[in-house]
Parts: structure tokens; C-alpha cells; sequence
């Protein structure tokens, strides 16, 4: 075996991963693809769900600062505006807005990812 080339200190490590890898292998195809499919699926939905808002106001300062019409202002203008701007977009509301069809794509997507991942 290659873990006797290994430094002491790893072969714990690495052999433990591979009685994990063992484990995977005991369960069925189909369990583990629909199991892998289910959490994919979940993790995106929770992913999409918590930063889908940051998205959202990062291209809303986005296309504000490109309207903006004076470019040469200095550094900590720049910070006030983008915040104020941030804070203005966050109190507006809609952060939410197109979250449906970005999860209707993602979601299936990573699923089916994470369950041929897992499988293969």
C-alpha cells in the first residue's frame, strides 16, 4: 500500500477518507444519486435563497454608478456614494425580485451535478 510513504502524521487521515469512500460504495447507485440529487438541490435552494439580495443590489450600484456622469472623484467619494446608494437600493425593496426562474434553473441543474458526481 501507498500510505507507508506517507508521513505518519497523514496515514490517519488518508485512511480514514478511505473507509468513508468504502462506505459510499456499500450503498446502491440509485440510493446515492437520489440521495446526492436531494441534497444538491437543497444546498442550491439555501445558497440562491441567502445571497440572490446580494446579487441583486450589487447590479443595482452597478448600473447606478455607470449613469453617474462625474468620474474623477476621489477614492472616499466613490465609498460614500457606492454605500449610500447600497443602502438606498436595500431600503427600496424588491430584493427578491427574479429569484423564481433563477432557482427554476439552478436548482435542477446542481441537483442532477451532485448526483452524477457522487455516482461516477
Amino acid at each position: 500500500r501507498f500510505l507507508r510513504y506517507l508521513p505518519s502524521s497523514v496515514q490517519p487521515l488518508i485512511s480514514s477518507q478511505f473507509k468513508s469512500v468504502q462506505v459510499l460504495k456499500s450503498i446502491p447507485d440509485d440510493q446515492l444519486f437520489v440521495a446526492s440529487v436531494v441534497a444538491g438541490s437543497l444546498t442550491e435552494v439555501i445558497r440562491t435563497t441567502l445571497l440572490y439580495p446580494l446579487s441583486t443590489v450589487k447590479a443595482r450600484v452597478q448600473a447606478r454608478s455607470l449613469r453617474s456622469t462625474n468620474r474623477k472623484r476621489k477614492l472616499l467619494r466613490k465609498l460614500k456614494v457606492t454605500w449610500l446608494t447600497f443602502f438606498y437600493e436595500t431600503k427600496k425593496g424588491g430584493l427578491y425580485a427574479g429569484v423564481i426562474p433563477s432557482l427554476l434553473i439552478t436548482v435542477p441543474a446542481s441537483g442532477v451535478y451532485a448526483g452524477t458526481k457522487e455516482v461516477s
